[in-house]
């Protein structure tokens, strides 16, 4: 029999948890694959436990990850629990993951604005810096907001959250879609069909590992247009869309970086320039009774001053967008700032605007000169057919 499936199980040795690791150990096993905890078959350890468990990582094939109330052991070094040095170095080295968390966890992130408290304040203080933030900033933002809105959000669940767990939610949250896990051991079999189904998915494209290689972009893609469509669903009631920020939140992470390329698919290929992952989003309304656009909700690194606007002005990149005929997707660009505004109408009701920094600081005439190649390079880049779904979605429900 050739080797078997190595798949890592990672989280805090916790009380609620500790049956569920071992079932899930066991029955792993007895499916014929190699489940790997470091209280059963990490063998001896050595000086340094930290080390040990980040190899055994590298081991894996499949990393599995369930986060719960508490987060385990800490690295001196870093501030950072050992799980999460785990994921991590899953994450690093390219490991395939699935993340659970438990539901009353993942509802206080997710529902009971731990996320947004969260993320805006992160948003703040890269706007004053001009940086992205670092880990410290974001574990002692968590701890405030612990502090601060705890009791109002936890709802007398009766648990202790170490607050910790939110800045590692956040995490882990910006690269994969969180599943959520009741705990007790009758539970395993969710985690075993999650796991199933990505081994299934996983088969047909090693059938053939040439077009398995060839086809890991497009996977990714789908993959994350999936996670945005299953996210947007949680997010609606009564066919509409509760939560802005979130609904923005979630399409700005999945909008990543790309090329514009000039003569693309042809031997006379070459690069005008790259642009980062999407830096902000802001949505428009369209309000008949001023006849102005009204800023719904923005996230990321913007002008939060700019609420409104005139659809007669003409220095607006979003009137100018709701006055144009259609809803083509067009850009508008900012030679000072280096940054390119991907805007669109959506049916008579809004204006989107994505907001990408191009790699290099690039003449207006230049940048209009390849209209084609800038709307191609951002609709093809990962991600780039959420602009899609989202102004059909909301085309169609507004």
């Amino acid at each position: 029999m050739g080797d078997k499936t190595k798949i890592f199980i990672s989280s805090a040795y916790e009380d609620s948890l500790k049956d569920m690791r071992l079932k899930l150990y066991n029955d792993l096993n007895n499916l014929g694959h190699e489940a790997m905890i470091f209280e059963e078959n990490f063998g001896p350890w050595g000086k340094d436990n930290i080390k040990h468990c980040l190899e055994k990582v590298e081991e894996s094939d499949i990393f599995i990850l369930i986060i719960g109330q508490k987060v385990g052991s800490k690295d001196p070094k870093t501030g950072l629990s050992i799980t999460h040095l785990e994921y991590k170095r899953a994450l690093h080295t390219g490991k395939p993951i699935l993340v659970f968390a438990e539901t009353a966890v993942k509802k206080i992130f997710f529902d009971n604005g731990m996320l947004k408290q969260l993320s805006e304040k992160i948003t703040s203080n890269e706007e004053v810096r001009g940086l992205p933030v670092d880990d410290k900033f974001v574990i002692e933002s968590a701890e405030q907001i612990h502090k601060e809105i705890g009791s109002i959000i936890y709802q007398g669940s009766g648990f202790e959250y170490d607050p910790y767990t939110w800045f590692f939610l956040w995490d882990v949250a910006k690269d994969n879609q969180v599943y959520e896990i009741s705990t007790g051991i009758d539970k395993i079999n969710e985690i075993k069909n999650y796991l199933s189904h990505f081994l299934k998915k996983s088969v047909a494209y090693l059938s053939d590992e040439e077009l398995f290689n060839s086809s890991v972009y497009t996977a990714n893609e789908y993959i994350e247009t999936q996670n945005f469509i299953f996210e947007t669903l949680d997010l609606m009631k009564n066919g509409k869309i509760q939560d802005w920020y979130t609904f923005l939140a979630s399409l700005q992470d999945k909008l990543k970086e790309g090329v514009i390329l000039k003569d693309a698919g042809t031997y006379a290929q070459e690069t005008i320039c790259k642009f980062s992952n999407c830096k902000a989003i802001t949505l428009y309304k369209y309000d008949e009774q001023e006849d102005v656009m009204v800023l719904v909700e923005g996230t990321g690194i913007y002008d939060k001053k700019r609420t409104k606007f005139n659809l007669d002005d003409n220095n607006s990149y979003v009137a100018q967008t709701y006055n144009c005929s259609g809803n083509d997707y067009t850009y508008f660009y900012n030679e000072d700032k280096q940054t390119l505004y991907f805007t669109y109408k959506i049916s008579q009701a809004f204006v989107l605007c994505c907001h990408y920094k191009l790699s290099e600081k690039l003449s207006e005439d230049i940048v209009n000169g390849f209209e084609d190649e800038i709307l191609d390079g951002i609709m093809n880049s990962q991600g780039g057919n959420l602009h899609v779904f989202t102004s059909r979605l909301l085309g169609g429900i507004y």
